[in-house]
Order: C-alpha cells, then structure tokens, then sequence
C-alpha cells in the first residue's frame, strides 16, 4: 500500500470517527434530582447543572418525561421500537 493511499485511508476513518462520535449535547440536572432535562425545564428552577449527555447516562440519570430531552441512541431505538434493547456495555 503506498503512503499517499494510507494517508487518505486514515483521514478517512478519522472522519467517519468524528462523525460518529461529535453528538453529545448538554443537558442539565439538579442536586437533588435523578432527572436530566432540556435548559429550559420548569424542573430546572431551584439549581442548573450543566453536563453532558453522555456523563448524565453514565452517572444513572434518566430523561424528564415533562421537557423530553435528547435520549441516548440505544433508548431512542428502544422507546421507537416498543422494545427493551440492551447495548453490550450494559450486557457485562
């Protein structure tokens, strides 16, 4: 394989990597709360926390069923489909 192919074979895979992976909007919790929500939730009155979405689903917090905030791929696969998916990581 020559170098300017490995070169572009690489730049390639960076990108579909980032594309993948770029998605991770904020979402905000509570001190108290168990709930991650939208800036906006009536919910979020008392104390704001900004995190990542991904930060919120490993730390065990689920969507507010009132503001309705972006879902991991998984549980929006699993509310479309009326089906309990389970990713890999959540197998183990």
């Amino acid at each position: 394989m020559t170098s300017r192919k490995a070169i572009w074979i690489v730049v390639f895979l960076i990108l579909v990597c980032s594309l993948l992976f770029a998605e991770d909007p904020i979402v905000y919790i509570t001190k108290t709360g168990e709930k991650y929500h939208t800036s906006t939730c009536s919910y979020l009155k008392k104390s704001k926390i900004p995190i990542s979405l991904s930060g919120a689903i490993r730390q065990g917090y689920t969507p507010c069923s009132r503001c309705d905030p972006p879902m991991s791929r998984w549980r929006q696969a699993e509310k479309t489909c009326d089906l309990p998916l389970t990713p890999a990581t959540e197998m183990a």
